[in-house]
């Protein structure tokens, strides 16, 4: 591990486990460097514990993720599966570039955030294919839609009661 020039890293191996314990550097280039080792120490045969309070990461990093509360397994999440899930009525940034005064026609309830960005709550994606493709017709670019939070920060909300671990 020496050659990743880690010194904010902690890990330790046994009996094919794997623990990695890492203090809060928001530093890019240690992200990358920590996705590195965790790629080099993934086996087949190995199980990796991390732990951290940074879901994006986790998302990148993990197959499952244990989410605790008040020292209490709440839920076990399989990333990759939680991925490809949409829950359905979840808020929606919607971006358009182009013609944002359309997006009150299609969705009568979004909220502007200014600077052509809207949000969407409730919404089925039925209603949101429809009105973007209505959108895209009437000649408004739309340069981006995405859920507000992602999938495992919703499971995460979801588990703890919508808390976050600061809100304590």
């Amino acid at each position: 591990l020496r050659g990743w020039g880690l010194t904010k890293m902690i890990v330790l191996t046994t009996l094919g486990l794997v623990a990695i314990a890492t203090v809060s550097v928001w530093w890019p280039a240690y992200r990358a460097a920590k996705m590195d080792v965790v790629d080099a120490l993934r086996r087949p045969d190995r199980t990796i514990l991390i732990a951290s309070h940074n879901l994006d990461e986790l998302a990148r990093l993990a197959d499952r993720v244990g989410i605790i509360d008040h020292g209490h397994l709440q839920r076990i999440v399989d990333v990759r599966a939680t991925q490809r899930q949409v829950t359905e009525g979840a808020a929606y940034r919607l971006v358009v570039t182009r013609n944002e005064e359309l997006v009150a026609s299609q969705f009568p309830g979004a909220r502007s955030m200014g600077g052509g960005e809207f949000e969407m709550t409730g919404v089925s994606l039925d209603v949101i294919n429809a009105g973007v493709s209505a959108l895209i017709q009437g000649g408004a670019q739309v340069s981006a839609l995405h859920p507000v939070h992602s999938a495992l920060e919703q499971q995460f909300r979801e588990a703890v009661g919508g808390r976050r671990s600061t809100d304590r």
